[in-house]
């Protein structure tokens, strides 16, 4: 599940920030479990406008967790921060939502 909040601060770009929460079950190598939390803001430049279709370059700075369980019961956490910078397109639709596809490099820490 990814939720977000954007804010459009002129034709070509706007400002964001994002919650995202995975949880799933992975029954490998002894990891019964998996969750993962991210936090972070994006800044967003579509190179046609905001609100249209459009190609775009996107990049994200986040805070995530990660929480591993065994199947012991034992649980591993680990934390990080990571950015993201890509090239992509917009698909922007009536009901204002919009879906975005895109590559590029990313580092994490």
């Amino acid at each position: 599940m990814i939720n977000g909040l954007n804010y459009s601060l002129d034709q070509n770009s706007g400002v964001g920030f994002f919650v995202e929460q995975v949880s799933r079950n992975i029954n490998k190598n002894n990891v019964e479990k998996l969750e993962q939390t991210f936090y972070g803001s994006a800044y967003v430049y579509n190179f046609e406008c905001y609100f249209c279709d459009s190609f775009l370059v996107l990049s994200t700075l986040w805070l995530g967790s990660t929480d591993y369980e065994t199947k012991d019961g034992s649980i591993y956490s680990y934390t990080g921060w990571g950015i993201q910078i890509y090239g992509g397109y917009q698909w922007y639709f009536e009901n204002n939502v919009s879906f975005t596809i895109g590559l590029g490099p990313s580092y994490i820490d």
